[in-house]
């Protein structure tokens, strides 16, 4: 069981680098995101600059993979707080929301399972 748990996490571990590549690849140039309409060329390439968006995405991704393990997850463009700091603030709620929809999923699902169970080759046994 241990073994079994091990290989699943060693497992997750090119998922969540895949994932994590592919959003900062699908996400764009967060440089015009942020730059105001009255923002000049020259800003706009100093906030790029500033910020590290000129490097490869490759670089930029190593960067933030060498950050994350050390828990240096940045600071959020928009609200300027640290990123953790506002994830965590989050936390209570989100906690709560998956609670409730385990227990919704609980409550329907295992009546339903039993009712499945029950009436073996039947159109309830088919959902």
């Amino acid at each position: 069981m241990l073994r079994y748990a091990i290989e699943r996490l060693v497992q997750t571990i090119p998922v969540l680098l895949g994932v994590t590549a592919l959003f900062m690849y699908l996400s764009g140039d967060p440089t015009m995101l942020m730059a105001g309409e009255d923002w000049t060329q020259a800003q706009i390439e100093e906030f790029r600059h500033t910020m590290g968006f000129d490097r490869p995405v490759y670089v930029q991704y190593l960067d933030f993979l060498g950050k994350a393990v050390r828990g240096d997850f940045g600071v959020s463009l928009k609200q300027k707080q640290p990123a953790f700091q506002l994830v965590m603030s989050r936390l209570p709620t989100t906690i709560e929301l998956t609670l409730a929809a385990m227990f919704v999923a609980v409550i329907v699902g295992i009546p339903i399972g039993i009712l499945a169970v029950t009436r073996h080759n039947t159109i309830w046994d088919g959902w």
